[in-house]
């Protein structure tokens, strides 16, 4: 599940260009719930999502995953959270041109600590779940 209470990120913070790309956001997903994030252009959008994939920090508020405050955790921790508790596909999809759908999404299994049994499987079960949903 994640949790985000009065979430805040400003850019140049004590700068004369400082900027409050986010001001006091309130979002709590539950496991498996499909979320679109729309606005208008300059919203914060790709701030909260750089944010929610533990890409990038916030100044204040609270941001939860899993019961694990975020802003405690050290770089070896985000990884494995990223690695292990978070999808998400970037606006330039980034991904490696010469593998499959298939191929792309297992990649990260790879560099998971447990090994996953049926990784085949279970990921051409996810392809197939977005390829029907329209947005893979």
């Amino acid at each position: 599940m994640v949790q985000v209470k009065e979430l805040s990120k400003i850019y140049n913070k004590g700068k004369f260009n400082a900027f409050q790309a986010l001001y006091d956001v309130n979002i709590e997903i539950q496991d498996w719930e499909l979320v679109a994030i729309i606005g208008t252009l300059g919203a914060g959008k790709s701030t909260l999502l750089h944010i929610l994939a533990c890409m990038d920090s916030y100044e204040s508020g609270e941001y939860w995953i899993d019961g694990i405050l975020i802003k405690n955790s050290s770089e070896k921790q985000l990884a494995r959270i990223r690695n292990e508790k978070v999808g998400m596909v970037m606006q330039d999809f980034a991904l490696i041109d010469d593998f499959t759908a298939l191929q792309n999404v297992m990649l990260p299994l790879d560099f998971s600590r447990e090994k996953k049994t049926n990784k085949k499987s279970n990921c051409s079960e996810c392809v197939a779940i977005c390829g029907n949903a329209g947005i893979c």
